[in-house]
Formats: C-alpha cells, structure tokens, sequence
C-alpha cells in the first residue's frame, strides 16, 4: 500500500518525518461533514491531502487554518489533527496523534 518513507522534496531539511509520496483515497471529516479526498503524501507528523473538485469545502476548497479535522484512510483507520496550511483544494493536516503510534501504522502498511 505504502512505499518505503524517504524525505523528499526542498523541504526534506526541515521536515522531522519521513514523507511517503501517493494517491490514497480517504475521508476528510471537517466540521462533521465527510469529504472524499486524495491523501498525496503522509508521514508520522501529518499529511498533505486533495479535495476532489466536486467535493470541495462550500465550493472554496479547505476551511481555514486550525480547523480540527479527521483524515479516514481505508485499512489504516482514523488520524487526528488540525488543518495548518490551505491553498484552493489543497492543504496540509498537522496530526495530534502520537507520531510513535502512526509511525507504526505506516510502517506495517509499508510491509503488507
């Protein structure tokens, strides 16, 4: 399901987890309201994720900054966290998880 966690990108050097890059359909819950979206990349500490267009919050794409929110990905489970970045349908989610605990979800995903 998951590739092997590298850093990548300009901002590796100031990234504290290991990103893995894909296209993994999940639920966005924001505000009560479930919205699909495409997780583009994870790590232990959060995630980017991609409103589908049809999907977007009130038409406008993410809500704002410190919007908490749950990211469901099918066969990993629930993610906690608060939205930290937003740009039309795209943004970044900050977990408040234990980052330990979802190292271990994404690693024993990596290995199935």
């Amino acid at each position: 399901m998951f590739q092997a966690m590298t850093k990548t990108g300009s901002m590796a050097n100031r990234r504290r987890h290991a990103r893995a890059d894909g296209d993994w359909s999940a639920v966005l819950q924001i505000l009560d309201q479930p919205i699909q979206c495409v997780v583009r990349n994870i790590s232990a500490g959060g995630a980017k994720v991609r409103l589908d267009d049809a999907h977007r919050f009130g038409g406008a794409g993410l809500p704002t900054v410190d919007t908490k929110v749950v990211l469901t990905i099918d066969g990993l489970g629930d993610f906690r966290g608060q939205i930290v970045w937003t740009e039309a349908a795209e943004g970044g989610i900050k977990f408040s998880d234990d980052p330990i605990e979802v190292a271990e979800i994404l690693e024993f995903a990596a290995a199935i």
